[in-house]
C-alpha cells in the first residue's frame, strides 16, 4: 500500500502509543480501522480542550469539576477594572495551544497589571498532582492588597492570593482548611532532550518530574507538547533546598522514565 506523503515517515504499527508530526507539520496518532489495521489519523481541531486531547493516547480524565470556575474570572475582571488591572482568560483555539502564552504576549499591548490564564491551561492544571490552578500575574506592589482581597472573596478557602512576584497565583479546585504557604523560591529553566522522533503531550512526564520535586518545589510552567524530542520546563524550587534539587535532577536522568530522557540541562532565571 502506498503511504501518503503527508503522513509521518514511520509506519503506524510502530508508533507505540506516540504522537508523530507528519510531513505536512500536522500531528498524527496511530489507530486501528474497522479491519483492525493500524492507520494514521490526523489530530483535528476541536471546540474544547477536552475534545481535542481525547484524541491523544495519553488522555486522562480529571477528577475535578472545573469548567464552571472560569465564570469567576469574569467577576474578578469586573471587580479589578476600576484599578486598571486586566484579567484575561485566553479562549480555546485562539492560538496554537502549545505556544498560546507567548503568542498572547506578542499580540497584546498589556505589559503589566494583569492576571492571565487560559482554557487550555485549566485543562492541564486539573490533572496536576497539586490540584490547583497556576495563574500568571504581574501586579504593582501598591495594588496587591486590593487584588488579594478580591481574589479571596471570589475564591474563599481556596487561595492565599498572590504571595510573591515569582510564584504563580494558586487557586485550589476544592476548599481547604489549611492552604499551604509558599516559601522563597528560585526559578529554574530546565531543558529535557529525548529522541528526536518524540512528539507527545508532556503532562505525563511533568507528573513524574513533580514526584521527584515533592517537598522541595514544583513545576510552575512547561511546554504542553514534547516537540522533536525537546521539552522546556520552569520550576520553582525552595531557596533552602537547592542541593536536593540538583540530586533530584540526577535521579530523574537515570530513572526508568518513558520516553527515555537523553539529556537534562538547567539554568537559574531568578536568584
Amino acid at each position: 500500500m502506498k503511504v501518503k506523503k503527508e503522513y509521518p515517515d514511520i509506519p503506524p504499527e510502530k508508533a507505540n502509543g506516540k504522537v508523530f508530526k507528519g510531513n505536512d507539520n500536522k500531528l498524527y496518532v496511530a489507530k486501528r480501522n474497522n479491519k483492525g489495521i493500524p492507520v494514521w489519523e490526523v489530530i483535528k481541531k476541536k471546540k474544547t480542550p477536552e475534545e481535542y486531547y481525547k484524541q491523544f493516547p495519553t488522555y486522562v480524565k480529571s477528577n475535578h469539576n472545573y469548567i464552571g470556575l472560569l465564570k469567576h474570572f469574569t467577576e474578578l475582571a469586573r471587580k479589578l477594572k476600576p484599578y486598571k488591572i486586566s484579567v484575561v482568560v485566553i479562549p480555546w483555539n485562539k492560538y496554537y495551544p502549545m505556544t498560546e502564552i507567548d503568542d498572547w504576549f506578542s499580540d497584546t499591548k498589556i505589559k503589566n497589571n494583569y492576571i492571565l490564564y487560559s482554557e487550555n491551561k485549566l485543562f492541564w492544571d486539573a490533572r496536576r498532582p497539586e490540584e490547583c490552578m497556576h495563574i500568571y500575574h504581574d501586579i504593582d506592589d501598591k495594588l496587591l492588597s486590593i487584588v488579594n482581597t478580591e481574589i479571596k472573596n471570589i475564591f474563599p478557602d481556596r487561595t492565599n492570593g498572590i504571595t510573591s512576584r515569582n510564584d504563580a497565583l494558586k487557586i485550589y479546585f476544592s476548599k481547604k482548611k489549611n492552604i499551604p504557604i509558599d516559601v522563597d523560591k528560585i526559578i529554574y529553566s530546565i531543558d529535557f532532550t529525548f529522541d528526536k522522533t518524540t512528539n507527545l503531550p508532556s503532562a505525563p512526564i511533568i507528573d513524574k518530574i513533580n514526584t521527584y520535586l515533592h517537598k522541595i518545589g514544583y513545576v510552575d510552567s512547561y511546554d504542553m507538547l514534547i516537540q522533536n524530542g525537546s521539552l522546556n520546563v520552569y520550576c520553582n524550587i525552595n531557596f533552602n533546598r537547592i542541593a536536593e534539587f540538583k540530586r533530584a535532577i540526577k535521579s530523574i536522568k537515570t530513572a526508568n522514565i518513558l520516553p527515555k530522557i537523553k539529556k537534562i540541562s538547567y539554568t537559574v532565571l531568578d536568584d
